[in-house]
């Protein structure tokens, strides 16, 4: 059950349902709009290496078509969240392919 609301909460992915067992409060899809400040920096690094954010990724780069969606560049290809509200379930619009470049230069601003 969420945390905040009361409502069904379902793990769809084994990070999102290992952290709930180590004792993060399960936070339902509408309650964590805007909440993915709940996630640790060493969460979130844990998350990027399953596979099941591999399998996103994989599809952000097909999407994408192997390239960096600046420059059209094909190398040192990141895939970089522009929306954190749906982490660990994210949608295509929440992500977008840039290169190593221009990922440094959205972190830089």
């Amino acid at each position: 059950m969420c945390s905040q609301c009361g409502a069904p909460v379902e793990a769809r992915n084994a990070v999102v349902g290992r952290l709930f067992m180590a004792g993060k409060p399960p936070i339902c899809d509408n309650c964590r709009n805007g909440q993915w400040q709940r996630w640790s920096k060493a969460d979130y690094q844990e998350y990027l290496k399953t596979d099941h954010w591999e399998r996103r990724r994989q599809r952000s780069l097909a999407l994408a078509g192997q390239a960096c969606q600046i420059c059209k560049s094909t190398k040192n290809l990141n895939v970089h969240h522009n929306d954190y509200s749906r982490l660990g379930s994210e949608l295509d619009s929440d992500l977008f392919v840039v290169c190593e470049k221009h990922h440094k230069m959205i972190h830089e601003r």
